[in-house]
Order: C-alpha cells, then sequence, then structure tokens
C-alpha cells in the first residue's frame, strides 16, 4: 500500500535486482513501474524473493507492451542477442 523508490542493478526477462530507499517485505506482492531515461515505462506485477539493502523481485505479470519493452532493453544489452530467449524455456528458480 505504499511506494518505494529504487535502483535497478540487474534485469533480466524473469525478474531483477535492486536497491530501494526503504526496507521491502520478503513474499510481498508488488506493482512495479520501471521508467526509462527515455521516458518508456513498463508496469509489471512482482513478488519479492529477497530484501534487505539488495533486494530481488521474480515477475510473476506484465501487459504484452511492457513485455515486448523489457525483452528489446534486455537483448540490447545482452552479449547473446538470440540467447536471451531461451531464458524463458527454463524456470527461473529450482522448486523447493
Amino acid at each position: 500500500g505504499k511506494q518505494v523508490r529504487g535502483t535497478v542493478h540487474d534485469v533480466s526477462l524473469k525478474g531483477l535486482a535492486c536497491s530501494t530507499e526503504e526496507w521491502v517485505t520478503p513474499g510481498a506482492e508488488c506493482d512495479l513501474v520501471l521508467e526509462l531515461d527515455s521516458g518508456v515505462r513498463m508496469h509489471v506485477h512482482g513478488r519479492i524473493i529477497r530484501a534487505g539493502q539488495e533486494c530481488a523481485i521474480d515477475f510473476v505479470r506484465m501487459d504484452e507492451t511492457s513485455f515486448a519493452h523489457l525483452r528489446n532493453l534486455v537483448r540490447l544489452y545482452a552479449e547473446d542477442a538470440d540467447a536471451v530467449d531461451d531464458e524463458l524455456r527454463m524456470p527461473a528458480f529450482s522448486p523447493e
């Protein structure tokens, strides 16, 4: 129920690592707005999987437009852009 600002350090098609200005609750679901310097905004629903100074958020769902922007962003900075889509074929985390 509150807004928390943060800085993204690493992003993939399945989630991101970031630092936040305030503590966030592990396991909580959240709505993210990822805004690029260009003004492009991506809206993502996620789940906080690690909290503290450095937190991690697993992406749960997003609209098609946001996914297209995210995919283009990840491909742009990837060492092997063609391998990016392979990430979707494997789960992000091992089941416990």
